[in-house]
């Protein structure tokens, strides 16, 4: 979360536009053992995917939002999976975040079950925003105090996102499919509701900063 939002709020400050892949791809080739040409071109492709006209589209990016109302993407490697996300929120006076949609573009290799890999990636985005919205463990005395999910509460339905989910079909090994979608899902998240409301956040769960996911 750190390292994607930090180059987000970076590469907004310097007005490194999101359709400019290199910037995202760069940091993350030097900590994988993966040969940087084809981590460039799966890293590329996905995000070249991502910003097709009709993903934008599906997406609305780039279009005129209401006021409270913004769109923030986020890209990781995680688990040999090549994933970008594109998430849509609206944030009210009182701090309360709706996640209205999520789309996610990813380059796993071959999809060997589609139906399987897709609710994978559909789980993985709404627990990411489990983790996002209030999700905390503290330690007293050498004891954890949450004793159970009233404490570590998961994202109800109503809570929930439309999830939209897309792989590319490539040669790169095949790879799993139960945690790749869960990394950006916050960074996204967390770019648009900057782009809402004008607040960076800076920790997680977004709780500590007096948002509220609704």
């Amino acid at each position: 979360f750190s390292k994607l939002k930090d180059k987000f709020e970076m590469y907004t400050t310097q007005g490194i536009e999101h359709d400019d892949p290199r910037p995202f791809i760069y940091p993350f080739s030097m900590t994988w053992r993966v040969p940087f040409e084809t981590y460039f071109n799966n890293a590329s492709g996905v995000l070249e995917f991502s910003h097709m006209p009709s993903y934008l589209k599906a997406a609305s990016w780039g279009r005129a939002l209401p006021k409270g109302r913004g769109l923030g993407l986020g890209f990781f490697f995680s688990h040999a999976g090549h994933v970008a996300e594109v998430a849509e929120v609206s944030v009210n006076a009182d701090k309360q975040v709706t996640v209205h949609e999520v789309w996610v573009a990813a380059d796993l290799g071959q999809i060997v079950n589609l139906s399987g890999a897709e609710n994978q990636f559909q789980g993985s985005v709404v627990d990411g925003v489990s983790a996002l919205a209030d999700q905390r463990i503290s330690i007293r005395s050498g004891a954890i105090e949450q004793t159970n999910f009233h404490q570590y509460p998961l994202l109800r339905l109503p809570q929930s996102p439309k999830i939209h989910v897309d792989f590319l079909t490539s040669d790169y090994p095949p790879s799993g499919a139960g945690e790749p979608a869960l990394p950006p899902v916050a960074p996204a998240i967390c770019n648009a509701v900057f782009n809402a409301c004008g607040e960076r956040i800076r920790t997680l769960p977004i709780s500590r900063a007096g948002f509220k996911v609704v």
